[in-house]
């Protein structure tokens, strides 16, 4: 899985090619509802789906081991505690012949909680330490799931995506700094602007890729 990441490896493509040979025709578009769903704790779908299903687990083995773990961890203790401390209650779970109830919550938690609950407002945070003192125009607005929604000063269109990259790609020097918790999968982010998210463009970010993101990071974390 991780020397996947390095290698830009193209997991969609991959689900595509599964579930076309499985007897399901599917775009590499469509894939992507499919792709990350075992990991979310999925296990339902058509006949295609379910042996998609099966090769995930057999492809990333360890996940299928951690849900394992996470599944006995709850019957142990009646709750999950994830890296960063946040934990899970599942107070009337009980053991069946194939696993436990509420499976999919205990698999899918843990996954969902770390990006949209950790990762994802502490990006918010570094962006409101990094901006406090600039007196900007543009307002931050919501996070949704993976995404931080910013309405943008047409005054501010150049500045803007430069201090929320520098600032969600602080999340990985500030989590060890914070929580001595080392982020080893590479961090990407992706930016968009438009006037609403269905008429989007691409923002480059290749451009803010030599920004020293260490730079300061006890000020953005104060």
């Amino acid at each position: 899985g991780r020397k996947e990441i390095d290698e830009g490896f193209d997991v969609h493509a991959h689900t595509s090619k599964v579930l076309t040979e499985a007897g399901q025709p599917t775009s590499r578009q469509d894939a992507k509802a499919r792709t990350f769903r075992p990991l979310y704790g999925g296990v339902k779908g058509s006949a295609a789906e379910m042996e998609y299903n099966k090769s995930f687990m057999k492809k990333y083995s360890g996940i299928a081991t951690w849900h394992t773990a996470l599944q006995e961890e709850v019957m142990l203790h009646k709750k999950i505690t994830t890296v960063t401390g946040r934990q899970f209650a599942f107070p009337d779970v009980k053991r069946l012949r194939n696993g436990v109830t509420e499976a999919t919550k205990i698999k899918n938690y843990p996954v969902q909680s770390g990006a949209t609950a950790d990762l994802v407002p502490l990006s918010c945070i570094l962006y409101n330490n990094i901006t406090k003192s600039m007196n900007l125009k543009s307002k931050f607005i919501n996070t949704v799931h993976d995404s931080i929604v910013i309405d943008i000063h047409s005054e501010e269109i150049d500045i803007i995506p430069k201090l929320i990259y520098q600032a969600m790609m602080s999340v990985a020097p500030a989590m060890d700094k914070m929580f001595n918790i080392t982020l080893d999968v590479p961090m990407e982010v992706e930016l968009k602007i438009g006037n609403d998210w269905y008429d989007m463009t691409e923002i480059n970010v290749d451009k803010f890729r030599n920004l020293d993101i260490t730079d300061n990071i006890d000020r953005r974390i104060a």
